[in-house]
């Protein structure tokens, strides 16, 4: 017998079980994705974001702000260099006034679920197997989902309205950028909140993105200065994904 297998390394049966599993918890949690708060906070936000949007474009312009470049690249690149300069000073100063640290990402325990927790929060000890987290935390979810008569009936045939997410960890940058523009979707690390998680592959955590909060997400990977986080294109059915 054939079984047919998804890009992701694991059988397209068992990669759709998970899925369904996935989709199943995140969709009995209550979801937030436009939490309520004061004008000044939301004033302080958006000064917050405007700062990401600075620091990612100054990243782009010039990545020697993250990344050591040699002298020559930095003496023919002099003029782009400057310009990356004064966005990210313009970013700290934005930071100062609006001062994120102090409001907090008011949406950062919403699905990170305590029951997993001691599984997820090993995902970034040293030596530890990342593929095997990944599958005990998804194996406890499982049996959850069993006790409270959760169990999806079925695979997934489809991702229900959501999106994929693929999240390198060894590529993070902790700036705190996608956590503040996503309101805490992705955490100090850039990593999706651990209901979500798949699988973990070729150095990426596969995760799901429940339909309400892909705003949030979106906000999140485009506020990042490094591409450690993405959406995967929009999916044909699974048997023939391509993401």
């Amino acid at each position: 017998m054939t079984v047919r297998r998804t890009e992701f390394g694991l059988s397209e049966a068992v990669f759709r079980q998970r899925l369904a599993e996935t989709i199943a918890w995140c969709c009995a949690q209550k979801l937030v994705a436009h939490p309520e708060e004061d004008e000044n906070t939301i004033k302080r936000r958006d000064m917050s974001r405007r700062a990401c949007e600075l620091l990612s474009l100054a990243y782009r312009m010039d990545p020697s702000l993250y990344e050591r470049r040699t002298r020559v690249w930095r003496w023919v690149n002099g003029s782009r260099i400057r310009r990356a300069n004064k966005l990210k000073t313009e970013a700290e100063n934005l930071f100062a006034v609006a001062d994120p640290g102090s409001i907090g990402p008011p949406l950062r325990r919403q699905l990170r679920s305590a029951v997993f927790q001691p599984h997820a929060s090993s995902l970034f000890q040293p030596a530890q197997n990342r593929a095997e987290i990944i599958e005990a935390l998804a194996e406890k979810r499982a049996s959850v989902l069993r006790e409270l008569s959760l169990f999806p009936r079925a695979p997934s045939s489809d991702l229900a309205g959501g999106r994929l997410l693929f999240y390198e960890p060894d590529d993070n940058f902790q700036d705190g950028a996608s956590e503040y523009a996503s309101m805490g979707y992705f955490d100090e690390r850039d990593a999706p909140p651990w209901d979500t998680w798949i699988c973990y592959l070729d150095r990426h955590l596969i995760s799901w993105v429940p339909p309400s909060l892909l705003g949030l997400a979106q906000a999140g990977i485009e506020a990042n200065p490094v591409d450690c986080i993405r959406l995967a294109e929009d999916c044909p059915p699974l048997a023939e994904a391509s993401c």
